[in-house]
């Protein structure tokens, strides 16, 4: 993990993100939402993303998975959906790759199935960083989520619960 962090700060990956990811709006990833919450729901799909993000997580940093994973296996899925995104190593990177494509930042307790939830504040904070998909709202504070922490899809709360961080907010795909 410390080559991991010597070899990728946060300005060299943010400058790595940016430079594939055009600032642009993407309408079609708004179109694949009800097929990402499948990849995400369904058991086969799922373990297939997570076989993915586990081996790419340790062919390129020699991490494995489930540590620091949220943002690979989502990138997966992403993918999976038919989003076609980079694959993505840390919370905020995604954030950006997500952001750069026309993704919204929607305020927690407005968040929807379909809609990626963050931990991220603006500077990356290893330990606390943490990105999800949210499967189903379930009320203001509860939803059943799919991220790195789980094989199945589970709940998780947004102002956070046990060692939870709390949500800071979601990105919602462009329509």
């Amino acid at each position: 993990l410390a080559g991991f962090e010597a070899n990728f700060d946060c300005k060299t990956l943010l400058a790595m993100v940016e430079s594939q990811t055009p600032h642009l709006s993407f309408p079609a990833d708004g179109q694949q939402i009800e097929k990402l919450i499948r990849v995400g729901r369904e058991p086969s799909t799922l373990k297939a993303a997570i076989k993915r993000a586990t081996q790419k997580l340790l062919e390129t940093t020699g991490l494995v998975y489930p540590n620091l994973a949220c943002a690979i296996l989502l990138s997966c899925l992403l993918q999976d959906a038919g989003i076609e995104i980079p694959y993505t190593y840390t919370a905020l990177g995604i954030v950006h790759v997500l952001q750069n494509r026309g993704w919204e930042k929607i305020k927690v307790g407005e968040y929807e199935a379909g809609d990626v939830g963050s931990t991220c504040i603006d500077k990356r904070v290893p330990g606390s960083d943490h990105v999800f998909l949210v499967i189903k709202k379930l009320n203001g504070d509860q939803m059943l989520i799919v991220d790195n922490q789980s094989t199945a899809p589970h709940l998780r709360y947004t102002g956070g619960k046990g060692d939870q961080t709390s949500v800071k907010y979601f990105l919602r795909a462009p329509k």
